[in-house]
């Protein structure tokens, strides 16, 4: 029995054993810097590890992205380009997107938080309110400029891109 024959990867089996490493190793490096209460925790997550990393990998080598995969490190990359992708619009505009399409869970979102953007992905949508929450940066007003009430990790003048 070989390595290779170890993963069920159909099409690139080196490729798929080659990602499963890059995400076993910043899971373990993610499981040594979490302050787990009791062994039970610790040993139920690496019970499951092999899993949701074998299953996480396969799917990375099927989807279709504009994104380029890095198998070594499990990442996704592109091109970095030369301007800012935000430069010529205005808030009216970017508000108008937000506020009139249909706004789903996960989707990733650009966010400007002092002069840099950070890349987040919205959690939850308030219709009432017209405000989403970010995993990151917290809520947003979809009427304001601003953040609402709540500026988590000390982010400041955050709009949205």
């Amino acid at each position: 029995m070989t390595q290779t024959s170890l993963w069920q990867g159909n099409a690139n089996s080196s490729d798929h054993a080659e990602l499963c490493n890059g995400l076993y190793e910043r899971e373990i490096r993610l499981i040594a810097q979490t302050n787990y209460h009791n062994v039970q925790a610790i040993q139920g997550r690496l019970k499951s590890l092999t899993h949701y990393i074998n299953r996480a990998a396969y799917l990375m080598l099927q989807v279709e992205s504009p994104l380029q995969l890095d198998i070594q490190n499990a990442s996704w990359s592109a091109k970095q380009g030369n301007k800012p992708p935000y430069q010529g619009q205005s808030f009216a505009e970017v508000n108008h997107w937000y506020t009139e399409n249909d706004i789903p869970l996960g989707l990733v979102v650009p966010i400007l938080v002092d002069g840099h953007l950070i890349v987040d992905c919205i959690d939850r949508v308030d219709s009432e309110q017209q405000r989403i929450r970010t995993n990151i940066a917290g809520w947003f007003n979809l009427t304001e400029l601003s953040y609402c009430d709540e500026q988590p990790y000390g982010l400041h003048k955050a709009q949205y891109c």
